[in-house]
């Protein structure tokens, strides 16, 4: 596999990102239009069947949208696909804590883009139903961190593949018509000189709070994930960027370009809107419905821990509670824990085993609108069922190998034993050889000797 470095140092500019501003996904964005001159429907009827559903009914698959929905293009050449699956394998291990960063923190991390928050609020999908969104975003998360789960034609290749149908969606909307407004101050939702809308930089920069900023709230609740682990989940969410329509060539596979990246654009986009104040507003209201009464200040605790003071004026999240007394306490225990379950792997089985138990039990709340419920599919059953079969035969012919590599050494130890022995006994023989040939000759020249000294001069 040849490794994928990723852009540069100094890549990042402000001419590349305004360039990268004029980029949308031509593939993602013809498809769109074809479906336009097959059907001859609006653009806003496609938009309402996808908010509502994130995918065409089969009634309305045209022969190109079906042929999408139905291909399995191979991932590109540069995946890593054991990076890929050693971060699917940590996700058990830290998906309650990591499920809960991404919900506290990377969401409004995303609000503070005064642009992009006008998209999200315009098509509804969190203004009027954050719920929804946020189940979707997790759905989308833990389908592609089961195991193979980003392969072509599993949960989360899929849910990526109809993002990217999705965005192509809205965006054509945008374009279609300039004089479409914003439903909290009236003025147009997008305007030409910014540029296309859900364009490659604002594409690229989705991946940033699903790792940087993921990792900055585990750090602060005691996960601290190692450098490889960071990689491995960047590298992860690198593929995820390519399947929802990023150039691959603005993947920053490195930590260093991610971090480059995320600082240019924040520099860049971060503005006060009223539509970013109203969706965090209504996310943290969510949040404080999704947990108990004495945890409703954990959110707004850790966003002030995590997010910079920038953000949080943006925003205009409040100043933390008694809450926030809770964190150092939480930070020693987490840290024993990872510590022991970094050493154990009893600990560590528990822990996945809880972990994933506990994010599909989250997901089991009701979407609203007239989406379906949260499901674990079958095929992501299947899959761990096969995953778990796999582990067993891997662990069952591991301990075969390793019995097969003792006897191995046992029989080799033996024969060197007796080389050893065969060779010292050679080596006694020869001496005994030529200790009696020594003898024999000292013999002989003294039995000369005295003969010669017995027979007469003459």
């Amino acid at each position: 596999m040849a490794k994928k470095e990723g852009p540069p140092p100094g890549f990042w500019t402000d001419d590349k990102l305004d360039e990268l501003s004029t980029r949308g996904d031509p593939d993602a964005d013809d498809l769109v239009l074809a479906y336009f001159d097959d059907t001859g429907l609006r653009v806003e009827d496609l938009l309402g069947s996808m908010v509502r559903n994130l995918h065409l009914p089969p009634d309305e698959h045209t022969p190109k949208i079906a042929k999408y929905l139905a291909d399995r293009p191979l991932l590109p050449y540069w995946v890593d696909h054991d990076a890929v699956a050693r971060c699917q394998g940590m996700f058990g291990r830290v998906g309650p804590a990591l499920g809960l960063a991404m919900l506290v923190n990377s969401f409004p991390a995303s609000y503070a883009s005064s642009r992009g928050t006008r998209i999200l609020t315009y098509t509804g999908r969190l203004s009027d139903a954050p719920k929804r969104r946020m189940m979707e975003t997790t759905q989308l998360v833990w389908n592609s961190m089961q195991p193979g789960g980003l392969d072509p034609g599993e949960p989360g290749w899929i849910d990526a593949r109809r993002v990217r149908l999705m965005h192509a969606t809205v965006r054509q909307v945008l374009l279609a018509d300039s004089t479409v407004t914003h439903p909290v101050d009236g003025q147009p939702v997008w305007l030409n000189e910014w540029g296309v809308p859900i364009n490659q930089m604002e594409l690229a920069a989705f991946l940033m709070p699903m790792t940087l900023t993921v990792f900055k709230s585990l750090d602060q609740v005691g996960l601290k994930l190692s450098r490889t682990e960071r990689e491995d989940m960047l590298h992860t969410w690198c593929v995820i960027g390519h399947i929802i329509g990023v150039d691959d060539d603005l993947l920053p596979m490195s930590l260093e370009s991610a971090e480059e990246f995320w600082r240019k654009v924040q520099g860049r986009e971060y503005r006060q809107s009223a539509a970013g104040v109203e969706l965090m507003a209504a996310h943290n209201e969510l949040l404080a419905e999704l947990l108990p009464r004495f945890m409703r200040g954990v959110p707004t605790a850790l966003q002030r821990m995590t997010l910079d003071d920038e953000t949080c004026t943006i925003l205009e999240i409040g100043r933390p509670g008694p809450s926030r007394h809770v964190f150092p306490v939480m930070r020693v225990v987490n840290r024993g824990m990872w510590r022991i379950e970094r050493n154990s792997k009893t600990v560590a089985w528990v822990t996945d085993k809880a972990g994933r138990i506990g994010i599909n039990g989250f997901l089991t709340l009701e979407r609203g609108g007239e989406r379906p419920t949260f499901s674990i599919s079958d095929q992501i059953i299947a899959s761990r069922n096969a995953m778990r079969s796999h582990r067993r035969r891997q662990a069952a012919a591991s301990w075969q190998a390793t019995q097969a590599r003792t006897a191995q050494i046992q029989l080799a130890a033996r024969a060197a034993v007796k080389r050893r022995a065969l060779a010292s006994r050679s080596v006694v023989q020869q001496g005994a050889s030529t200790a009696a040939t020594g003898v024999k000759r000292g013999a002989d020249a003294t039995r000369t000797m005295v003969v010669q000294r017995r027979r007469p001069e003459k």
